[in-house]
């Protein structure tokens, strides 16, 4: 009894390996962009956590300082620029209200060549 024997071994060929490689990596390409974006978004929303932090831990030590004892000022906190003002707010007609300030906190960066900023206000009244 004679048995055929076939050349042919079971496996895969290069190219054909080749082409499953070439498919998996065009597959996973809009993946890694996906990723890269999310990244970007990421780092995005931390610097605004950061900068937004720093704008109330600034403005609680506004509030902290007594009535009237307040002043602008401009700080460098690492990559942010904290700017403070504190005005009289106007009351009914118009005129500076002698017992209530309004207190603003701007928080300024650069990202990517873009210029951000946070800005938080508040209300101190006078307690006398």
């Amino acid at each position: 009894m004679t048995h055929a024997t076939s050349n042919r071994e079971g496996g895969f060929s290069l190219v054909e390996v080749l082409i499953v490689f070439v498919l998996v990596g065009v597959a996973l390409m809009p993946l890694a962009g996906v990723q890269l974006s999310s990244r970007r978004a990421v780092d995005e929303a931390q610097r605004y956590g950061e900068a937004v932090a720093l704008a109330q831990t600034q403005l609680e030590q506004l509030r902290a300082t007594g009535f009237g004892a307040a002043v602008a000022d401009s700080v460098q906190n690492g990559p942010f620029t904290v700017l403070t003002s504190v005005t009289p707010e106007l009351n009914g007609s118009g005129l500076p209200s002698t017992d209530l300030e309004r207190l603003s906190v701007r928080v300024r960066w650069t990202e990517k060549g873009d210029a951000l900023s946070v800005e938080l206000t508040g209300l101190r009244a006078d307690r006398q």
